[in-house]
């Protein structure tokens, strides 16, 4: 069994204006492979949250959308693979997931800390 995209490809993919104000681009499409990709990029952001530190969260966002952007520009010359919009809307929307736990993740350890140094 071979992979194989579902959905049409625009001859420039995500590059394409109009792909981007076409109803079906948005309400077409598999709920699976979009949580999929969601999924797919939490752990990016979280790595992106950590090398970026606290204070740099903006570009740990940036970061993410460049390398999304960058696979579906990559599959554009590739014919079995579509460039889709709603991969680079759920790739970023599952890195923002990530940066959000990151931040959560950070709190807490500082809610925790202050609370162990309040008590000693």
């Amino acid at each position: 069994m071979s992979w194989h995209a579902i959905g049409y490809e625009a001859a420039r993919g995500v590059l394409t204006p109009s792909i981007w104000l076409d109803r079906s681009t948005w309400t077409t499409g598999s709920p699976l492979e979009f949580a999929a990709n969601i999924a797919m990029f939490v752990p990016v952001g979280v790595l992106f949250a950590m090398l970026a530190g606290p204070r740099r969260w903006i570009w740990a966002l940036g970061a993410a959308g460049a390398v999304s952007t960058a696979i579906e520009l990559a599959q554009i010359p590739i014919d079995d693979r579509i460039s889709d919009p709603r991969d680079l809307l759920a790739n970023t929307a599952g890195a923002v997931i990530g940066l959000v736990l990151s931040g959560l993740v950070r709190a807490v350890r500082a809610l925790h800390r202050t609370v162990r140094t309040v008590r000693v």
